[in-house]
């Protein structure tokens, strides 16, 4: 157009530890957006970046069905998952469905979801499940597994030579419980902060824990993460709740959805009906090829916009994706 839009807000999609995208908005007034606005765009981005790996999951799973049918089990036990995440703002229910469902799910005797208090460094144990009965071992100060998984937010699988596993990560048996042959670790992250871990282990063997099963592990503790950093949001501030009811309808439609398009146009619609922008353009990232392309580029006035694809580069939206970290500016740039 004849002028350039003077505000601009833009988050960084993560998927794990790789950036895949961004969410962006942008609009004539200067100083246009604030740290809400901040807040608001990148839960919504964060819940469509784990709906599009669940979608990517899904058509792996449609390209493997000749070798195994298991994927379409594990698709089934996520969308449950989801479903009645959906419903819930409060953590303690959120805790007590994850750790319900995969205590149903997996060969498992013992279900721990734990939360980190990163200034006291301490483990709080949320959900605690050994032979279908409930425990809580009580705050337990950081050791070396904890560490491990807050530096590299990867999960961590002990399939065999579980005593030694133990003393090297330091783990200890909690009293009244048995010692483990199987552990697999899976770290809760929100952004590029690890807020506690979900751990399943089996006692009366080793190798207990298969590829598919770390994978689905993997999916519900995303999932689980979204859902509590709702919850969370929700208890710090009541006035956030007509924000977080808009979130909740991203969801349920995302719930529904499997394909990168529909997931895409769902999004980019919810977000510019929220924002009023005069642009909202969502962008994903191809690190095999360093190209950003738009699958979504729209205007006020509901008017698609064909743009790119562009290699990345010295522009905003090449900003978000190199620093992993919201960007807002009083002025858009090229």
């Amino acid at each position: 157009g004849p002028e350039e839009p003077e505000s601009w807000l833009g988050v960084p999609m993560i998927v794990g530890d790789e950036v895949t995208g961004v969410v962006a908005v942008q609009d004539w007034p200067a100083h246009r957006y604030d740290e809400a606005d901040v807040r608001l765009l990148s839960t919504i981005t964060a819940s469509m970046g784990v709906a599009l790996e669940n979608a990517r999951l899904f058509e792996e799973t449609n390209r493997l069905l000749d070798e195994t049918q298991q994927r379409n089990a594990e698709l089934a036990v996520i969308n449950s998952v989801q479903q009645g995440l959906v419903a819930e703002l409060e953590m303690q229910a959120i805790y007590d469905l994850v750790g319900d469902q995969i205590r149903d799910t997996f060969d498992a005797q013992a279900v721990i979801i734990g939360t980190y208090d990163h200034d006291a460094e301490l483990q709080h144990v949320n959900s605690g499940i050994e032979t279908g009965a409930r425990f809580d071992p009580g705050p337990a100060p950081f050791n070396a597994l904890h560490r491990h998984l807050l530096a590299t937010r990867q999960l961590v699988l002990i399939n065999e030579n579980a005593e030694q596993a133990s003393a090297e990560f330091g783990l200890r048996v909690v009293p009244g419980t048995e010692i483990s042959k199987s552990m697999v670790f899976v770290p809760l992250v929100v952004g590029q902060a690890v807020r506690g871990n979900v751990s399943l282990q089996n006692v009366d063997r080793e190798q207990a824990f298969s590829d598919s099963d770390v994978r689905l592990l993997s999916t519900l503790a995303n999932t689980m993460s979204v859902a509590l950093e709702n919850a969370r949001l929700f208890e710090e501030t009541q006035q956030r709740s007509a924000e977080l009811a808009l979130i909740n309808s991203v969801q349920q439609g995302l719930a529904s959805k499997l394909d990168y398009q529909a997931i895409i146009d769902l999004v980019g619609d919810k977000v510019r009906e929220i924002f009023h922008g005069e642009d909202t353009l969502i962008a994903l990232y191809d690190e095999g090829t360093d190209l950003i392309r738009f699958p979504y580029w729209v205007d006020g006035k509901g008017q698609p916009t064909v743009f790119g694809p562009v290699e990345l580069g010295p522009g905003l939206v090449s900003i978000v994706i190199n620093t992993r970290q919201p960007l807002v500016t009083g002025t858009t740039r090229q």
